[in-house]
């Protein structure tokens, strides 16, 4: 968790994406070390920033693919990360394929915050079973750690199966990016100890 600075919270509501440029240069000359998007999809169109202590925030009501992108085009340096990518919602081959054309355009320098998802309507939206989550986001890292080794494989869980995939392009970090996984209680830090993940 980052600390506090003097910047304390800066928070702007920006119409459009090409601003999000123009904030993810300024938080790389302020020496930020970590930005990231949020999965939120809002109707609005508009992009919420924070500034917090080392990292930038951008809850962004745009794709966080996209999101990502733009700041690896105009950045060099700070790390980039998609916080929280709600992992129900990704099809985990397509997922691992568009974060290693990250890792590729960032040279290594994207990671990626899973969650579970928690938000009945969001379910519905997408026709999963809310009590599918748990699995659905345990075979996602697990999938993502498969995908980025580098190696052909075989996969066999209750939500996904696949027969002799490789996924490419190689991610620039071996092993592909830092996996995150948000925590909210005794049982989800289980989790990612249980994966070898970080715990947001």
């Amino acid at each position: 968790m980052a600390a506090m600075t003097t910047l304390a919270q800066v928070h702007a509501m920006l119409p459009g994406s090409h601003l999000l440029n123009i904030s993810a240069k300024e938080a790389e000359k302020l020496m930020l070390s970590r930005v990231g998007t949020d999965s939120r999809q809002i109707d609005s169109g508009e992009l919420f920033i924070a500034l917090m202590g080392e990292r930038f925030d951008a809850h962004a009501f745009v794709a966080q693919a996209a999101a990502a992108g733009a700041v690896a085009a105009i950045t060099k340096r700070m790390r980039i990360s998609a916080d929280v990518a709600l992992a129900p919602f990704q099809h985990p081959l397509r997922f691992a394929e568009d974060l290693a054309v990250l890792d590729q355009i960032s040279n290594g320098r994207m990671e990626i915050g899973l969650g579970l998802a928690y938000a009945p309507h969001e379910f519905r939206t997408f026709g999963i079973p809310l009590k599918n989550r748990v699995s659905l986001t345990e075979e996602m890292v697990e999938i993502l750690q498969l995908a980025w080794s580098g190696e052909r494989f075989s996969f066999r869980g209750k939500r996904y199966q696949f027969d002799d995939v490789h996924v490419t392009p190689h991610t620039v970090q071996p092993g592909g990016p830092p996996i995150w996984l948000a925590t909210t209680s005794a049982a989800s830090v289980a989790r990612a100890v249980r994966f070898g993940t970080n715990v947001l």
